[in-house]
Protein backbone atom coordinates (compact mmCIF):
# COMPACT_ATOMS: atom_id res chain seq x y z
CA UNK A 1 0.00 0.00 0.00
CA UNK A 2 1.03 3.42 -0.48
CA UNK A 3 -0.33 4.57 2.57
CA UNK A 4 -1.11 3.06 6.37
CA UNK A 5 -2.49 5.11 8.63
CA UNK A 6 -1.84 4.70 12.47
CA UNK A 7 -5.03 5.24 14.74
CA UNK A 8 -5.03 2.83 17.25
CA UNK A 9 -4.42 3.85 21.02
CA UNK A 10 -0.57 4.07 20.91
CA UNK A 11 -0.08 1.02 23.52
CA UNK A 12 -1.17 -1.07 20.59
CA UNK A 13 0.68 0.57 17.62
CA UNK A 14 3.50 -2.60 17.92
CA UNK A 15 0.60 -5.22 18.24
CA UNK A 16 -1.35 -3.70 15.11
CA UNK A 17 1.74 -2.75 13.00
CA UNK A 18 3.09 -6.30 13.35
CA UNK A 19 -0.71 -7.98 12.30
CA UNK A 20 -0.47 -5.87 8.98
CA UNK A 21 3.02 -6.32 8.33
CA UNK A 22 2.04 -7.51 4.66
CA UNK A 23 0.50 -3.87 4.29
CA UNK A 24 3.97 -2.55 4.31
CA UNK A 25 6.27 -2.47 1.76
CA UNK A 26 9.54 -0.33 1.28
CA UNK A 27 8.02 2.48 -0.62
CA UNK A 28 4.91 2.40 2.30
CA UNK A 29 4.37 5.67 3.77
CA UNK A 30 3.17 5.08 7.35
CA UNK A 31 1.02 8.13 9.33
CA UNK A 32 0.05 8.55 13.10
CA UNK A 33 -2.12 11.12 13.79
CA UNK A 34 -2.36 9.46 17.64
CA UNK A 35 -2.74 10.91 20.84
CA UNK A 36 1.29 10.31 22.58
CA UNK A 37 4.95 10.01 21.92
CA UNK A 38 6.46 7.18 21.41
CA UNK A 39 5.20 5.91 18.13
CA UNK A 40 7.74 6.75 15.97
CA UNK A 41 10.33 4.80 17.92
CA UNK A 42 7.82 1.56 17.14
CA UNK A 43 7.16 2.80 13.09
CA UNK A 44 10.55 2.69 13.16
CA UNK A 45 11.01 -1.16 13.70
CA UNK A 46 8.77 -1.37 10.63
CA UNK A 47 9.76 1.48 8.08
CA UNK A 48 12.29 3.67 6.99
CA UNK A 49 12.81 7.43 9.43
CA UNK A 50 12.04 8.99 6.05
CA UNK A 51 8.95 7.26 4.97
CA UNK A 52 7.29 8.06 8.79
CA UNK A 53 5.33 10.98 9.06
CA UNK A 54 3.58 12.11 12.28
CA UNK A 55 0.35 14.49 13.03
CA UNK A 56 -2.34 15.77 14.37
CA UNK A 57 -5.83 15.88 13.25
CA UNK A 58 -9.10 18.26 14.90
CA UNK A 59 -11.65 15.60 13.62
CA UNK A 60 -13.40 13.73 16.07
CA UNK A 61 -15.09 10.55 16.63
CA UNK A 62 -16.93 8.73 19.26
CA UNK A 63 -17.87 4.99 20.14
CA UNK A 64 -21.80 4.89 20.30
CA UNK A 65 -22.21 0.83 20.50
CA UNK A 66 -19.89 -2.48 18.83
CA UNK A 67 -18.84 -1.04 15.53
CA UNK A 68 -21.09 2.08 15.65
CA UNK A 69 -18.80 5.00 15.13
CA UNK A 70 -20.12 8.73 15.28
CA UNK A 71 -17.97 11.33 13.68
CA UNK A 72 -18.39 14.18 15.97
CA UNK A 73 -15.81 16.57 14.45
CA UNK A 74 -14.38 18.08 11.91
CA UNK A 75 -11.29 20.05 11.38
CA UNK A 76 -7.65 20.47 10.30
CA UNK A 77 -4.94 17.68 10.05
CA UNK A 78 -1.25 18.81 10.64
CA UNK A 79 1.08 16.50 9.32
CA UNK A 80 4.54 16.46 8.62
CA UNK A 81 8.09 14.04 8.51
CA UNK A 82 10.30 14.14 11.69
CA UNK A 83 13.39 12.78 8.75
CA UNK A 84 12.25 16.11 6.69
CA UNK A 85 11.06 14.23 3.58
CA UNK A 86 8.52 17.13 3.52
CA UNK A 87 7.59 15.76 -0.40
CA UNK A 88 6.37 13.00 1.50
CA UNK A 89 3.98 14.80 4.00
CA UNK A 90 3.13 17.42 0.82
CA UNK A 91 1.91 14.12 -1.07
CA UNK A 92 -0.31 13.10 1.88
CA UNK A 93 -1.70 16.23 2.51
CA UNK A 94 -2.39 16.82 -1.44
CA UNK A 95 -4.61 13.15 -0.80
CA UNK A 96 -6.41 14.69 2.00
CA UNK A 97 -7.28 17.85 0.43
CA UNK A 98 -9.04 16.00 -2.62
CA UNK A 99 -11.20 14.09 -0.39
CA UNK A 100 -12.36 16.89 1.31
CA UNK A 101 -10.46 16.88 4.17
CA UNK A 102 -8.23 19.78 5.06
CA UNK A 103 -4.61 19.25 5.87
CA UNK A 104 -1.06 21.42 6.10
CA UNK A 105 2.57 20.51 6.08
CA UNK A 106 4.09 21.95 9.37
CA UNK A 107 7.60 21.45 9.88
CA UNK A 108 8.06 21.65 13.31
CA UNK A 109 6.04 18.66 13.80
CA UNK A 110 7.61 18.26 16.84
CA UNK A 111 6.27 20.98 18.76
CA UNK A 112 3.14 20.43 17.14
CA UNK A 113 3.32 17.07 18.88
CA UNK A 114 4.41 18.82 22.57
CA UNK A 115 1.33 21.10 21.93
CA UNK A 116 -1.19 18.45 21.87
CA UNK A 117 0.48 16.46 24.51
CA UNK A 118 0.34 19.33 27.17
CA UNK A 119 -3.47 18.98 26.61
CA UNK A 120 -3.64 15.19 27.14
CA UNK A 121 -1.18 15.05 30.08
CA UNK A 122 -3.15 17.31 31.88
CA UNK A 123 -6.92 16.69 31.16
CA UNK A 124 -6.79 12.97 30.14
CA UNK A 125 -4.98 12.00 33.54
CA UNK A 126 -6.62 14.57 36.09
CA UNK A 127 -10.24 14.30 35.17
CA UNK A 128 -9.77 10.16 34.71
CA UNK A 129 -8.33 10.33 38.26
CA UNK A 130 -11.30 12.38 39.85
CA UNK A 131 -14.16 11.12 37.83
CA UNK A 132 -14.62 14.57 36.80
CA UNK A 133 -15.64 16.68 33.82
CA UNK A 134 -13.24 18.49 31.42
CA UNK A 135 -14.31 21.85 32.84
CA UNK A 136 -13.09 20.85 36.05
CA UNK A 137 -9.84 21.28 35.10
CA UNK A 138 -10.57 25.13 34.92
CA UNK A 139 -12.84 25.71 37.74
CA UNK A 140 -11.29 23.58 40.37
CA UNK A 141 -8.30 25.20 42.15
CA UNK A 142 -6.70 22.21 43.29
CA UNK A 143 -6.73 20.32 39.65
CA UNK A 144 -5.96 24.24 38.09
CA UNK A 145 -2.99 23.67 40.71
CA UNK A 146 -1.62 20.57 39.88
CA UNK A 147 -2.51 21.11 36.06
CA UNK A 148 -0.22 24.10 36.33
CA UNK A 149 2.55 22.32 38.12
CA UNK A 150 2.61 19.24 35.61
CA UNK A 151 2.95 22.03 32.61
CA UNK A 152 5.68 23.46 34.56
CA UNK A 153 7.62 20.08 34.52
CA UNK A 154 6.65 19.20 31.15
CA UNK A 155 7.87 22.31 29.31
CA UNK A 156 11.40 21.83 31.32
CA UNK A 157 11.29 19.05 29.89
CA UNK A 158 10.27 20.12 26.17
CA UNK A 159 12.68 22.80 26.40
CA UNK A 160 15.42 20.19 27.14
CA UNK A 161 14.12 18.20 23.67
CA UNK A 162 14.84 21.09 21.88
CA UNK A 163 10.86 22.60 21.93
CA UNK A 164 10.70 26.36 23.66
CA UNK A 165 7.45 27.25 25.57
CA UNK A 166 6.35 29.22 27.81
CA UNK A 167 4.54 27.54 30.39
CA UNK A 168 1.85 31.09 31.72
CA UNK A 169 0.83 30.60 28.16
CA UNK A 170 0.50 27.29 28.10
CA UNK A 171 -1.38 27.05 31.13
CA UNK A 172 -3.59 29.69 29.53
CA UNK A 173 -4.23 27.62 26.32
CA UNK A 174 -5.36 24.52 28.31
CA UNK A 175 -7.65 26.30 30.56
CA UNK A 176 -9.20 27.87 27.43
CA UNK A 177 -10.02 24.68 26.18
CA UNK A 178 -11.32 23.16 29.13
CA UNK A 179 -14.10 25.98 29.38
CA UNK A 180 -14.26 25.10 25.53
CA UNK A 181 -15.20 21.50 26.68
CA UNK A 182 -16.69 21.87 29.67
CA UNK A 183 -18.86 19.21 29.63
CA UNK A 184 -16.95 17.24 28.20
CA UNK A 185 -15.38 13.57 29.40
CA UNK A 186 -11.95 12.77 28.48
CA UNK A 187 -11.35 9.28 26.58
CA UNK A 188 -8.97 8.25 29.48
CA UNK A 189 -11.78 8.55 32.14
CA UNK A 190 -14.07 6.34 29.45
CA UNK A 191 -11.37 4.18 29.53
CA UNK A 192 -10.90 4.02 33.47
CA UNK A 193 -14.61 3.26 33.04
CA UNK A 194 -14.98 0.60 31.02
CA UNK A 195 -12.14 -1.55 32.52
CA UNK A 196 -9.86 -1.04 29.65
CA UNK A 197 -6.19 -0.05 29.30
CA UNK A 198 -5.35 3.45 29.17
CA UNK A 199 -2.46 5.53 27.01
CA UNK A 200 -0.76 6.89 30.16
CA UNK A 201 2.35 5.60 29.27
CA UNK A 202 2.34 7.11 26.22
CA UNK A 203 1.16 10.78 27.30
CA UNK A 204 2.85 11.34 31.21
CA UNK A 205 4.80 8.15 30.86
CA UNK A 206 6.45 10.29 27.76
CA UNK A 207 7.19 12.95 29.75
CA UNK A 208 8.72 11.13 32.68
CA UNK A 209 11.15 9.17 30.14
CA UNK A 210 12.15 11.80 28.20
CA UNK A 211 12.74 13.60 31.63
CA UNK A 212 14.98 10.80 32.70
CA UNK A 213 16.83 10.94 29.72
CA UNK A 214 17.60 14.57 29.78
CA UNK A 215 17.96 14.36 33.97
CA UNK A 216 14.81 16.91 34.45
CA UNK A 217 12.67 15.80 37.19
CA UNK A 218 9.26 14.80 36.83
CA UNK A 219 8.24 13.46 40.31
CA UNK A 220 4.49 14.62 39.90
CA UNK A 221 4.02 13.24 36.45
CA UNK A 222 5.67 9.80 37.98
CA UNK A 223 3.02 10.16 40.68
CA UNK A 224 0.31 10.80 37.83
CA UNK A 225 1.17 7.63 35.71
CA UNK A 226 1.31 5.13 39.23
CA UNK A 227 -2.16 6.42 40.21
CA UNK A 228 -3.51 6.41 36.47
CA UNK A 229 -1.87 2.41 36.45
CA UNK A 230 -3.41 1.80 40.38
CA UNK A 231 -7.04 2.83 39.03
CA UNK A 232 -6.83 0.43 36.06
CA UNK A 233 -5.76 -2.09 38.46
Amino acid sequence: YALVILFVKDLYSRAALEANRALIGPETLLLSLQNGMGNEEIMREFAAPERILLGTTKHNCVTREAGVIYHSGAGITHLGSPAGNRAAAETVAALFNGCGLEADVIDSVKHLLWEKLFVNMTINPLTALTDAPIGAIATDPNLRELARALIDEATAVAAADGEQFDAQTVFSALLRTAETLSTGKASMCQDLERKRRTEIDFINGAVVRLGQKYHVPTPRHEVIVSLVHAKEG
